[in-house]
C-alpha cells in the first residue's frame, strides 16, 4: 500500500495467543557508488533555496534547529553558499562529536550534542538540526547498511542535503557523518523511506512498524524482530573518491 508517498507492506491475518508469524522479503537490487563533484564556486547560496523546500528547515521529531542555532551560526560564520555551510558543520561533527553505538534509543538533537558522542542515527538527527538552523534543507534516510567486513546488515539513519546550484537547478547529495561520507554515497546502502518533514511519520518509520487488531478485550502484547540476510553479494570494479 501507499501512504504518504511511501511503498508499505501489509499483512493481515489471525492470530492467536502466543502465535508466531515470520514475514519474509527479498529483494534484487543493483547498488552504485556516487560522488558529488561540488565545491563553493558551483554551489548556490541558502537564498538560492525554493520556497516550496523551506518545510526542511522546520522543527521536528527530535530534529530542533531552535535548539541549536547559536552554535551552527557560530561554526558557519558569514557564509552563505551551501556547499561550505554543510562542510563547516560536518567537520565541526567529525572532529567534536564521539561514533559511539552504545545508544538503544534515538536521542533529540541537543542530548548528542550535550554527550559529545552518538550512534549514526542520532549524529544524523543532530547534522539535520545544525543544517536546518542556517537555512540548508535536510532530510532523514532510512535504510539497510551493509557491512563488508562484517557481512552484515544493519537498519541506520543518514542526511540528504537540497544543494541549489549557482548556474541553476537544485541537487540532492549523500551525508553521513558517523560513516565519514560527505557528498558520497557508498554501494551498501538502501534508500528505504525519506523523510517528508512530518515528524510523525520520521517517528513512525524508526518504530518500524505499526499493527491493528479486532478483539475486543485487552490491548494485545506484540514485539517483533527484523533481520536482513544476503543471499547473493557480487562486487564489480573500484570507487575513487
Amino acid at each position: 500500500t501507499i501512504f504518504k508517498a511511501q511503498r508499505y507492506k501489509v499483512w493481515e491475518g489471525d492470530l492467536r495467543a502466543n502465535d508466531t508469524i515470520t514475514i519474509s522479503i527479498t529483494y534484487n537490487v543493483t547498488l552504485t557508488a556516487t560522488s558529488w563533484k561540488m565545491n563553493a564556486s558551483t554551489s548556490g547560496s541558502v537564498d538560492d533555496v525554493p520556497p516550496e523546500f523551506h518545510y526542511y528547515m522546520d522543527e521536528e521529531w527530535l530534529i530542533s534547529p531552535r535548539q541549536v542555532a547559536n552554535l551552527s551560526a557560530e561554526i558557519v560564520g558569514e557564509e552563505t553558499d551551501v556547499y561550505t555551510i554543510i562542510k563547516y558543520i560536518y567537520r565541526w561533527m567529525r572532529k567534536n562529536i564521539e561514533y559511539r553505538s552504545e545508544g538503544a534509543d534515538l536521542r533529540p538533537c541537543l542530548e548528542t550534542l550535550d554527550s559529545g558522542w552518538g550512534d549514526g542515527d542520532d549524529q544524523a538527527i543532530l547534522f539535520a538540526s545544525m543544517a536546518r538552523a542556517v537555512g540548508v534543507p535536510v532530510s532523514v534516510v532510512v535504510g539497510p547498511v551493509y557491512d563488508p567486513d562484517e557481512d552484515r546488515w544493519s537498519t541506520r539513519m543518514w542526511n540528504n542535503v537540497l544543494i541549489p546550484l549557482e548556474e541553476g537547478g537544485l541537487q540532492v547529495a549523500t551525508v553521513d557523518v558517523a560513516m565519514g561520507r560527505f557528498l558520497f554515497r557508498d554501494p551498501y546502502r538502501i534508500t528505504q523511506w525519506v523523510s517528508t518533514g512530518d515528524g510523525d511519520d520520521l517517528k513512525g518509520i524508526y518504530d518500524g512498524w505499526s499493527y491493528s487488531y479486532g478483539y475486543p478485550g485487552k490491548i494485545p502484547l506484540v514485539s517483533s524482530t527484523e533481520s536482513y540476510q544476503t543471499l547473493r553479494l557480487r562486487t564489480e570494479g573500484e570507487v575513487k573518491v
